[in-house]
């Protein structure tokens, strides 16, 4: 049997902490500025090979949540051996929540690094006895922007939960590298498109 890893023993830990919650709380406490927190809906929709998650800031007297997401995935699920997928985003966020607390519903903006690296699909060719072969290693840095709008739900015990969704678009680097498409949820595109149904953090 396959050993549980460390994002799974996390995520395990953050969801414990959330099953021993007790109540709501009108806000973040205040003497709570620092955020932990792990998005479980994309690890499981992506595989074992990612990591999603995050560090986040907490300024009371502004009403705002500074943020920086990071997105982990490596792909090696093709037939072929050689042929692998790596992606790595990270985004700074900055979040103005709408209401007198640091509760509910903000409006964010954000930027978004991205790192990708595989087989460019442009050079994959069948030889002339059939077979198939892949295009060359290449890597690709992008930079986007965007903006979004979110939602948070603080415990009084310093566990939160939050979804969001956010649009925006790549102002730099080359697009469909990999996929051979514009895949809008993919970060080989040029758009920007992220919906997060649950986000488990932890506030200290």
């Amino acid at each position: 049997m396959k050993k549980p890893g460390h994002f799974t023993r996390l995520l395990a830990l953050l969801l414990a902490l959330a099953g021993h919650t007790t109540a709501l709380s009108s806000e973040l406490p205040h003497n709570k500025h620092w955020g932990v927190e792990l998005n479980p809906f994309r690890f499981f929709a992506v595989g074992d090979h990612a990591v999603s998650g995050g560090f986040a800031y907490f300024d009371h007297t502004r009403r705002v949540e500074i943020a920086m997401p990071i997105f982990y995935q490596y792909d090696n699920s093709s037939s072929f051996p050689d042929e692998t997928y790596r992606e790595t985003t990270v985004d700074l966020h900055y979040r103005k929540y709408l209401g007198k607390r640091l509760q509910g519903i903000y409006l964010s903006a954000f930027l978004r690094y991205a790192h990708l690296y595989g087989n460019a699909y442009a050079t994959r060719r069948y030889d002339g006895q059939g077979n198939y072969v892949l295009g060359g290693k290449r890597t690709e840095d992008k930079l986007g922007a965007g903006l979004g709008i979110g939602l948070r739900a603080f415990f009084d015990n310093g566990v939160y939960l939050g979804a969001s969704l956010m649009f925006g678009r790549y102002l730099t680097g080359n697009q469909d590298i990999f996929s051979g498409d514009d895949d809008i949820t993919s970060e080989d595109g040029r758009q920007v498109v992220d919906i997060e149904l649950l986000k488990i953090g932890y506030a200290f």
